[in-house]
């Protein structure tokens, strides 16, 4: 089965060619959301590159546009499964095992089961900038505060709070579900904050399902159990959360091998955003 493995620019391709390294095969090709400058080779693996702007800052509508444009190019590929992962994401599954383990088709799309007031500030408002830089924490807080505010004066709700589905913006899906996201509008998504958290969900919210783990006083917990259901290996709990729209994951690095080789070859696909990982390829080779 051939497969084609969707890679959002997260900055930085360390992490990018060690997963290519690790699932280079004639049968899996990467979509880099990157200029081509010779930094990513493969020897089996095709690797497709697809026009990048530089600027594109996390949380933005700049992000769900890099999301769809990779999409759309990778649907003309004679591909029947796809991934879309972020630039440090690392494998927890070995070539073969990976190979096997999505050779059945799963739907691996992760739904956090609640969405809750801010969920539905971060599409029902209307936010000026599309390609605003979150990750400055005091300047990022006084601005949504102030846009908050005049929504709130203006009654501004662009969207009905039961229309608000949130999950894991990464995903592994036959070539079906990933067709529908290809045909879906985005100009709605204009204007919000973080996107991506809400597109794939809502576009396919039929494949939503109740979650009898889900606890409402732990939204940070069911986000990870989102991305567990995505199979991708996610820990938000560890991270100090500053801002309510800025979800920044935990950051594995090799200290957690450890972590990490317990749940090699099993449900999860990937570690979600991995860092000075020279070491922990060594737990998928030999």
């Amino acid at each position: 089965m051939r497969q084609a493995i969707l890679v959002m620019n997260n900055g930085g391709f360390d992490t990018l060619q060690q997963t290519i390294n690790l699932l280079d095969d004639k049968d899996i090709d990467f979509y880099v959301y990157a200029k081509n400058d010779g930094s990513l080779t493969a020897k089996n693996s095709k690797l497709n590159f697809v026009g990048c702007n530089k600027n594109v800052h996390a949380q933005t509508f700049a992000e769900l546009v890099e999301e769809k444009l990779l999409i759309n190019q990778a649907l003309k590929g004679d591909y029947e499964y796809f991934h879309l992962i972020s630039s440090n994401d690392f494998p927890l599954m070995t070539k073969q095992y990976f190979k096997d383990y999505f050779a059945s088709k799963p739907i691996k799309l992760g739904f956090v089961e609640f969405s809750d007031s801010q969920d539905q500030h971060s599409l029902a408002f209307y936010y000026p900038f599309n390609n605003f830089n979150y990750q400055r924490v005091w300047t990022a807080f006084p601005f949504v505060k102030v846009c908050m505010l005049l929504n709130h004066l203006l009654g501004v709700e662009r969207i009905a709070s039961d229309d608000v589905v949130k999950g894991c913006p990464y995903f592994s899906l036959p070539r079906e579900y990933v067709t529908e996201l290809d045909e879906q509008k985005v100009d709605n998504y204009r204007h919000t904050v973080n996107p991506k958290n809400f597109f794939a969900q809502t576009a396919l919210k039929n494949l939503k399902t109740n979650n009898p783990e889900y606890t409402i006083n732990s939204n940070r917990f069911n986000l990870m159990k989102a991305y567990s259901d995505s199979a991708r290996y996610a820990n938000y709990v560890k991270t100090k959360k500053i801002n309510w729209f800025d979800e920044k994951a935990y950051q594995f690095s090799d200290s957690d091998k450890d972590e990490l080789g317990k749940v090699v070859n099993a449900e999860y696909a990937f570690a979600h955003n991995v860092t000075d990982a020279d070491d922990l390829s060594s737990l998928l080779k030999g």
